[in-house]
């Protein structure tokens, strides 16, 4: 991706993470991203055992609030943004934690020696970068042997495409997109895109899981139970009728090396 877009994509994150609305966001977020079990979070904690010591690689951690289960089960972990105003927040966030570190970078340019990370973990990032295959062949090398790697992002399929140009983008003119958005409209997680690149790992996974729960997280935030009951109702519908998770859904790529 040109330097252009990528400075355009900086600036915007920082001046994104600088408002005080979205500091209060993250301040308040603590509880609620981390208490409850999201169906894509379930996929990857099915893939997890001891992270005690663990080091863990978070790319685009952005508010970095999911990062913080790694933390409070003894893991190392290293956040990276292309953000610095993100980093500071992180900073904040993890201020009674030790096994931090943080690193501001572009993720088509990690940083890192091979051999480095037990685990590393992307959620909503993925959709940012052009050059997957660039990321998942520095992500094989920087995974220690039996390493795994999580990118959690939205599945795309020509309807969502569709849906994204003519009603996101256009109809609903929506304001808050940024630079790198506006020219890659289709780059969630594609199952014929990712899976092509299976050669990096021993293995390499992409599980679907229901989109409309981020609706019922807004509505039933403080109510945990109900979220959890109707998150059930929606996966037990989406087994009925598998058109809703064909088509309205979070992907969870796991690559094990």
């Amino acid at each position: 991706m040109g330097n252009n877009i990528i400075s355009q994509e900086r600036v915007y994150w920082d001046n994104f993470f600088s408002r005080e609305n979205i500091k209060n966001k993250i301040s308040q977020g603590d509880k609620f991203w981390t208490s409850i079990s999201y169906p894509e979070f379930i996929e990857v904690k099915k893939n997890l055992k001891d992270l005690k010591n663990k080091r863990v690689l978070s790319i685009g951690c952005g508010t970095g609030l999911h990062e913080l289960f790694f933390l409070r089960n003894g893991a190392f972990v290293d956040y990276t943004d292309i953000s610095i105003e993100a980093l500071k927040w992180q900073r904040i966030i993890t201020k009674d934690f030790k096994k931090t570190r943080f690193i501001q970078c572009n993720a088509e340019k990690l940083p890192f020696i091979s051999n480095s990370y037990d685990i590393v973990f992307a959620h909503a990032a993925i959709h940012h970068i052009k050059n997957k295959e660039k990321l998942f062949k520095k992500v094989s090398k920087i995974l220690k042997k039996d390493g795994i790697a999580f990118f959690i992002d939205s599945y795309t399929t020509p309807l969502t495409d569709f849906l994204k140009r003519t009603f996101v983008y256009k109809v609903y003119k929506r304001r808050d997109i940024s630079p790198v958005d506006e020219v890659m409209t289709e780059q969630g997680l594609k199952e014929g895109d990712v899976l092509k690149f299976n050669y990096y790992f021993s293995s390499m996974s992409l599980t679907r899981v229901c989109l409309f729960n981020k609706i019922y997280r807004r509505i039933f935030k403080k109510d945990s139970i109900i979220l959890n009951a109707v998150t059930r109702f929606e996966i037990g519908l989406s087994n009925i009728i598998p058109s809703i998770k064909k088509n309205f859904a979070v992907g969870v790529l796991i690559c094990k090396k």
